[in-house]
């Protein structure tokens, strides 16, 4: 074999293997910017900054958001039978003893506090439920105590 056909051979090796090389860099590139996670837009910037010039008009931005929360429940309905009217409309503020809807013509009211109401309550009846749907109607002006009222 001549020298120069050595050499060219050598040559075209060289060149061979660069093109090789970067074939593979821009391939791994490419692979890693693919399998790259999103970046968080939540975590990204605490702000989003637009620039306002003076005099333009009919200028938009589109901004995609995520709102997301756990629903928890305010209250628990026990009521059986068939709702005849709501009393309330969306929106609306109410407060303890309120009445909300209906239930067979008899009312739902709001009855707030830190006891669960477990049980039908009678005539006879005691306990720390009971004191405290007494002092509920007590505040609202629906009942006047007999006797002291249980305190549990």
């Amino acid at each position: 074999m001549t020298r120069g056909k050595r050499a060219g051979q050598v040559v075209s090796r060289v060149v061979a293997g660069v093109v090789l090389v970067m074939v593979g860099a821009a391939a791994a590139w490419a692979v890693l910017t693919v399998v790259k996670p999103a970046e968080d837009p939540l975590t990204a910037s605490p702000f989003t900054y637009v620039g306002v010039t003076s005099g333009e008009v009919g200028s938009s931005i589109s901004l995609n958001t995520v709102a997301e929360w756990t629903p928890v429940p305010v209250g628990e309905n026990r009521a059986q039978g068939v709702v005849t009217s709501v009393a309330v409309a969306a929106g609306d503020e109410v407060s303890q003893g309120a009445v909300l809807y209906l239930v067979d013509e008899r009312p739902v009211v709001i009855a707030q506090g830190a006891v669960p109401m477990y049980r039908s309550i009678g005539e006879k009846s005691v306990g720390a439920d009971v004191a405290q749907l007494q002092q509920m109607l007590a505040d609202l002006g629906h009942y006047v105590a007999r006797q002291t009222m249980w305190q549990g």
